[in-house]
């Protein structure tokens, strides 16, 4: 999910569950010494500062790829920017909705029925680009129409590319006609 994109910084910059991704243009990244990301939520500030040569993971086409891993726990607003030595060259900031529910990807095929793992029927489904706002872990609790509460118990990446979250609940089987098309409420820890 993109949290920022500026043609005329060269960067692009994005958070899944797990990282948040600097897509820097080589030559402007020249210029900086690190990258500062604040991650904030009810006044607690979550630091994420890192150095850029510390963080490259490759290059490529003159775009250098860096990523800072980061914790599960939610947060409304980052501020982040670029350094250079004890200066900030620029910094901006994002807000974050957290939403209390989300809907399964409905795909359906030979594997899925409208999300739902026809032979588990305790996985469900969930684009991987939607699931960094979502906030989910292990854990916590979602309320399926027909089914009651259920504890998140594994989430692993699925599909080509990972373009899907797998979520693992507890408890009996369920089918799409239990989860239905509405939204699935959330119960964070």
């Amino acid at each position: 999910m993109p949290l920022f994109e500026s043609e005329d910084l060269g960067i692009e910059f994005r958070m899944t569950d797990q990282w948040f991704t600097v897509q820097y243009d080589c030559r402007v990244a020249a210029s900086s010494t690190g990258f500062f990301i604040h991650a904030v939520e009810g006044g607690v500030v979550t630091k994420y500062d890192f150095d850029l040569r510390d963080k490259k993971i490759y290059e490529k086409k003159n775009k250098c790829f860096y990523a800072q891993a980061k914790a599960d726990r939610p947060f409304s607003r980052v501020d982040f920017g670029a350094l250079s030595k004890a200066s900030t060259l620029w910094e901006h900031d994002a807000s974050i909705a957290i939403p209390d529910s989300f809907t399964l990807e409905q795909v359906t095929d030979a594997e899925w029925d409208h999300g739902v793992n026809r032979t588990s029927g305790t996985e469900l489904l969930v684009r991987a680009d939607a699931f960094g706002k979502l906030f989910l872990k292990t854990g916590d609790q979602i309320q399926i129409f027909g089914s009651g509460r259920r504890t998140i118990t594994r989430i692993a990446s699925d599909g080509p590319q990972s373009v899907f979250k797998n979520l693992s609940i507890d408890g009996a089987a369920v089918s799409a006609a239990d989860v239905g098309a509405g939204p699935i409420k959330i119960f964070r820890q």
